[in-house]
């Protein structure tokens, strides 16, 4: 009797383990997904950071205006970027352990979210960006 008790402890215990280990491998697919696109999104903005440092030796005002505004907009969204990717560090080290999945969702969700306000401002950019160089060309 004492046997079948403790194999359907046994029992149990595989079943929570299999449904964290789960659980872990879901956060940090999440996680390396907005990781690689907080990657992307960096070399991106470098990219057109070098590209239109030719701008800003332009003579025109007009130039010399939408240089400024990309610039702004580029360091903006730097910042942010850099911020959520020390935020998603900080979730990839918590979704390798085994116990602290507290909000975990909520926390990745609310990433996810600022990264969508960073593609925003990205569009905005790249939109400069072709006004840049069509006005110099």
């Amino acid at each position: 009797m004492i046997f079948f008790v403790l194999l359907i402890f046994l029992a149990i215990a595989v079943v929570i383990v299999i449904t964290q280990r789960h659980r872990k491998g879901d956060f940090l697919f999440r996680i390396r997904k907005l990781k690689n696109k907080n990657t992307a999104l960096l070399s991106e903005m470098m990219k057109m950071r070098e590209e239109s440092a030719y701008f800003a030796l332009a003579t025109d005002e007009l130039s010399q205006k939408a240089f400024r505004h990309l610039e702004l907009a580029l360091d903006d969204a730097n910042s942010k970027v850099i911020e959520i990717d020390e935020a998603l560090r900080t979730l990839e080290s918590r979704a390798k352990s085994w116990f602290d999945y507290t909000d975990l969702y909520v926390l990745i969700g609310m990433q996810d979210e600022a990264f969508e306000e960073v593609e925003n401002i990205m569009r905005k950019a790249r939109q400069d960006y072709v006004r840049l160089s069509k006005t110099s060309s």
